[in-house]
């Protein structure tokens, strides 16, 4: 318990930062989306078209990094500020802290009935200390989540960390950060691909879960990654995990400030990431 506590307090200190939404706003402010419309409603629209028409933008390969496994790559040309994916898994609400290193109380920690066992590898950590853990045995044993689809419009968890010299093409959205967005329709919710961790263990009897989004155990959350830069066909896909460097994970180089997703589309859209 001692070690999985130390393991999820480095985790919960690469947050994401909110610089994300800034930089989305400038990329759509560029391409002209917002002449008529505000950020938060483009990119709901962005999110239900993607979930609606389940779209092949990236696909998951070898990857061109020795020892990574298995990575993510771009099925077609794709613009700065384009949904490329969805970050698939089971989503752990963050509680109010509870202990002095502000994990204590972590819904992770408490886990789920599932059996699988979890790897940290695979959590994306949310800017307000939510988690989604896309660990791939959970997805296949989560029945939830293997009804609805082989997720191959969810494939973010495929998407490595750039190795030295080279920087993330990819921005983590999380659509929640958007607080006037428009409420995605309840019959597309039902495809979304995470699921609350506690409703992560319901059978095969069916999906009656009642959606309320006021409370983080029922709201679905709908997280994406986002093209920071214009990205081609075949090209590999790279996120910033924002991790510390650690004996365990040798292979992690940290990201320049210059060479950050967030700072990279600002520059794209022509914005400075300092106004």
């Amino acid at each position: 318990a001692r070690k999985m506590l130390c393991a999820l307090t480095t985790l919960l200190s690469g947050a994401r930062e909110p610089l994300a939404r800034k930089a989305v706003e400038a990329l759509a402010i560029a391409s002209g989306a917002l002449i008529d419309r505000s950020i938060d409603e483009v990119v709901s629209e962005a999110f239900t078209t993607y979930i609606r028409d389940d779209p092949r933008r990236a696909r998951g390969a070898p990857s061109r990094v020795q020892g990574a496994g298995q990575g993510l790559f771009a099925a077609r040309n794709l613009l700065a500020g384009e949904l490329v994916t969805l970050y698939p898994g089971i989503h752990y609400p963050a509680p109010p802290p509870l202990g002095a290193d502000g994990t204590y109380g972590h819904s992770y920690l408490a886990g789920t009935s599932l059996s699988c066992e979890r790897d940290l590898a695979y959590c994306l950590t949310l800017a307000d200390g939510s988690i989604i853990d896309a660990t791939p045995a959970c997805l296949a044993e989560c029945c939830i989540l293997r009804r609805r689809g082989p997720r191959c419009n969810a494939l973010g968890h495929l998407a490595n960390h750039p190795p030295a010299g080279m920087a993330p093409n990819l921005l983590v959205v999380d659509l929640r950060e958007f607080e006037g967005a428009p409420p995605i329709d309840r019959g597309l919710l039902a495809h979304t691909p995470t699921v609350p961790s506690a409703y992560s263990h319901i059978g095969y009897g069916g999906e009656a879960i009642p959606f309320n989004a006021d409370d983080p155990r029922r709201a679905p959350r709908l997280v994406g990654l986002v093209a920071a830069v214009s990205l081609r066909d075949g090209e590999e896909l790279f996120l910033d995990y924002q991790r510390s460097p650690t004996g365990d994970a040798p292979w992690f180089a940290p990201v320049a400030s210059l060479d950050k997703a967030a700072v990279r589309a600002m520059r794209v859209a022509g914005v400075s990431s300092q106004n």
